[in-house]
């Protein structure tokens, strides 16, 4: 029963925390009416795995038991839910860094002023997104569904609910990603954002050398989260490819916190904070990135070393 156990816990990490047991005793008794009635009560663990694989994966059978009422089809909702709020964290993400930039350029600082045009460029970005995503999903949902295929033998042991990636986790790290590129890529977009403030600025070489690389790292990062969507789960693999990625964001940021400069200003801007200052935020913000996946190292090398001790 080793494999209906694993199946039942998976179920309970996708269902409400309130129905949780009501849904695990009510998914075990249906379970065993259906393994009684193969092979006459003594079934094999391949013909249990085909009798779960037909039951559905966890993430739908969860979905049964609380269907939510939205015009995407609720074997749909969980990926929905996720791509929304990813496309919503890079919404804030980007108003965010507009918004800095343009306080930092003007001459006087009205916070009303900055909070109404933040609220305003946010719910402009956030609506369209909310709008987009939707179209997408009503598109998709009215066309056939290929069959979800999956393995009862992927699932995590019953006992570790760690084990399974939140979409939250996964959303906050795309969008940490997304905003990481923002920032290295600010000429692209940011010329637009300081030209009404008469404001010049470039990347200081010392950052500009390592530009490519950190894109190329955080590209990465950002893919290897969309693949965790479709098996959320760690493993001493993932975990291990995860340790390496935060010991190289470590390292990274570490040096990029030792620069004296980050952000060259033009002479003929006039900017209501000092670019000594603006420096020092943005290497402030170099250690506490390196720091907090430093902490990130320590917790994966814990779950690392839990999960090989079991295996």
């Amino acid at each position: 029963m080793n494999l209906i156990d694993r199946y039942i816990f998976a179920v309970q990490q996708y269902a409400p925390a309130a129905q949780q047991q009501s849904v695990a005793d009510d998914l075990r008794e249906h379970l065993e009416n259906e393994v009684d009635a193969l092979s006459d009560g003594q079934p094999t663990e391949h013909e249990i795995a085909g009798l779960l694989q037909r039951f559905g994966s966890p993430e739908q059978v969860a979905q049964r038991y609380a269907p939510r009422p939205q015009p995407v089809k609720p074997e749909q909702m969980p990926k929905y839910m996720l791509v929304l709020r990813y496309v919503i964290a890079v919404a804030f993400g980007l108003t965010l860094i507009k918004s800095y930039f343009s306080v930092i350029a003007s001459e006087s600082f009205h916070f009303s002023q900055f909070i109404s045009q933040f609220i305003f460029r946010f719910i402009d970005l956030g609506l369209f997104g909310f709008a987009v995503v939707t179209l997408i999903f009503w598109a998709i949902n009215t066309r056939p569904q290929p069959e979800d295929k999956w393995d009862p033998h992927s699932l995590p042991e019953a006992g570790r609910p760690w084990q399974r990636i939140r979409l939250s986790d996964i959303v906050s790290d795309i969008a940490e990603g997304i905003f990481i590129l923002l920032l290295l890529w600010y000429n692209v977009w940011g010329p637009e954002v300081l030209s009404s403030y008469n404001a010049t600025m470039m990347i200081a070489p010392g950052l500009a050398d390592w530009r490519i690389a950190l894109t190329a790292l955080v590209a990465v990062a950002i893919a290897k989260q969309l693949w965790l969507l479709r098996k959320p789960y760690w493993t001493a693999r993932l975990l291990s490819i995860n340790l390496l990625m935060s010991a190289i964001y470590v390292v990274v940021f570490g040096y990029l916190a030792s620069l004296s400069e980050f952000i060259i200003f033009g002479s003929e801007t006039t900017l209501m904070l000092s670019p000594e200052w603006i420096n020092q935020l943005i290497r402030g913000l170099m250690a506490l990135v390196a720091v907090i996946y430093l902490v990130k190292m320590v917790r994966d090398g814990r779950r690392l070393r839990q999960l090989r001790q079991q295996q």
